[in-house]
């Protein structure tokens, strides 16, 4: 099926045309432009006083992951427990089992890193 498709062209015509585009910078023939002045090395410079980088502190989102994350979890832990009573199957019940008991030891582990 490929020579079907590939049957008028002349690849080596292709070739040779892209081969015959724009010289490239610094191939025979062409010339370099002139080299410009060169920049005071950095050694000469006076240095420029700026502040020291100020240590960043969490944004409202970070400070509070584990309970987003808590919650998030309580929500799924939820979906499949209603999963669960419209298939009457336990499966779905213990998927919600392990997401409720998950965000609980979340919470538990946050409210202890809190707390000490």
């Amino acid at each position: 099926m490929a020579e079907e498709i590939d049957a008028g062209i002349d690849k080596q015509k292709i070739l040779a045309e892209i081969g015959a585009g724009a010289p490239l910078p610094g191939a025979a023939g062409t010339a370099f432009p002139p080299p410009q002045a060169r920049a005071a090395p950095a050694a000469d410079l006076p240095q420029a006083a700026s502040p020291p980088p100020r240590p960043s502190s969490p944004g409202r989102l970070a400070r509070h992951r584990r309970q987003i994350a808590a919650m998030v979890m309580v929500s799924v832990s939820l979906l499949w427990f209603g999963v669960g009573l419209a298939t009457r199957g336990w499966a779905p019940f213990a998927v919600g089992g392990a997401f409720l008991g998950l965000a609980i030891l979340v919470g538990v582990g946050t409210l202890l890193r809190e707390f000490p």
